[in-house]
């Protein structure tokens, strides 16, 4: 009796000790596994938390092109005061062309129809039962305020005679007018329209960042659009031709300013090619309306010709402008959520082989 107690003590303990190294060996294996779940789940948080977050805002605070277009904003509004306040403005029309009249009832008509499907698209949108954010629905906003703005002005220039129509003092030729209400929708459409077609070329960048960036552009665009209006009316020919001449030297600081905007743009974009083919474009038709307002002062362009010009230029080449660039939002989104969708699907596939394999499922 006294031989078998110390030897069932020493069996307990070399039982106690293997159930001991078992569990050590068991704690350690289970560790070294959660370890290699983390390392291989962390890609994939840090990748989604990548593309979670907004791109650096690499845009300088003005560049020397933003500061030249604010120069000319602050010279254009005080010579367009200063210029107001001395010689004031000249007298209105005696008569209005009816003819011109006749081409703003159509284009009012023409808009009408655009405008309310650009709405029903809008609300559409929003009340879609996926509640996709698109930008393309953002940008709406602006395309609707755009053609609310040109529907009142066109109304108020078709059923009020033309509205507040000055004698356009800087024409050579026969006695013309300068439309006010028109250089109201222009103050207001044109950054509108500015606003919608640099918005792309932004991407991921956070929306008071774009703003800061293409302020000093949306500002001298307001200001050149009023310079070149005080510019007709004003009845001192120097002074006149002096704000035509400062309005298209701030026209080309804008240019100058929109190329800087271009080639800051992310090369590795999505579309980049077509966005900027949509802003050469543009400037294209603002050199047109630049070479026609010229065109009309020399008397080499007829004033109907001049107004049918502007009118249909408003409703086609604007609105259409604008139109494509929703599209274009809206393919890059989509083409987002595709892509979103293919990497939550190649996640969920490895998670479940990682859980089968740390299951040692068959």
């Amino acid at each position: 009796r006294s031989s078998v107690g110390p030897k069932r003590d020493r069996l307990c303990c070399s039982h106690l000790a293997l159930r001991t190294c078992a569990s050590l060996v068991r704690a350690r294996l289970e560790g070294r596994a959660m370890a290699d779940m983390k390392e291989k789940t962390q890609p994939m948080l840090t990748d989604e938390t990548e593309e979670a977050k907004p791109v650096s805002y690499k845009y300088k605070p003005y560049p020397l092109a933003a500061r030249v277009c604010n120069f000319f904003t602050v010279a254009q509004i005080i010579a367009s005061i200063v210029v107001w306040y001395i010689w004031g403005i000249g007298d209105y029309m005696p008569e209005v062309d009816q003819q011109e009249v006749k081409h703003f009832h159509r284009a009012k008509v023409m808009l009408l129809p655009a405008m309310l499907l650009e709405g029903c698209y809008l609300i559409s949108s929003r009340n879609s039962s996926m509640k996709l954010k698109l930008h393309g629905s953002e940008m709406s906003y602006l395309v609707i305020l755009e053609y609310c703005v040109k529907m009142t002005c066109y109304s108020t220039m078709a059923h009020f005679n033309g509205g507040l129509v000055h004698i356009n003092l800087r024409a050579h030729g026969p006695v013309r007018g300068c439309y006010t209400i028109r250089f109201i929708e222009w103050s207001i459409a044109v950054p509108t329209l500015l606003t919608i077609n640099n918005y792309p070329l932004f991407g991921k960048q956070e929306l008071h960042e774009f703003a800061v960036r293409l302020a000093p552009n949306l500002f001298v665009t307001w200001a050149y659009i009023v310079a070149s209006w005080v510019a007709e009316v004003t009845p001192d020919p120097v002074a006149g031709w002096s704000l035509v001449i400062l309005s298209f030297v701030a026209y080309l600081a804008a240019i100058w300013d929109q190329v800087d905007v271009v080639l800051e743009a992310d090369a590795g974009m999505s579309g980049l090619r077509f966005k900027i083919c949509v802003v050469i474009l543009k400037e294209i038709v603002f050199f047109v309306y630049g070479l026609v307002y010229l065109l009309g002062i020399a008397n080499i362009m007829s004033s109907i010709s001049e107004q049918m010009f502007y009118t249909y230029g408003d409703v086609m080449l604007k609105v259409v402008q604008a139109s494509v660039l929703v599209v274009v939002r809206n393919w890059e989104d989509l083409a987002e959520l595709q892509m979103a969708l293919a990497h939550k699907v190649e996640t969920g596939k490895e998670d479940r082989n990682r859980l089968f394999h740390c299951a040692n499922a068959p």
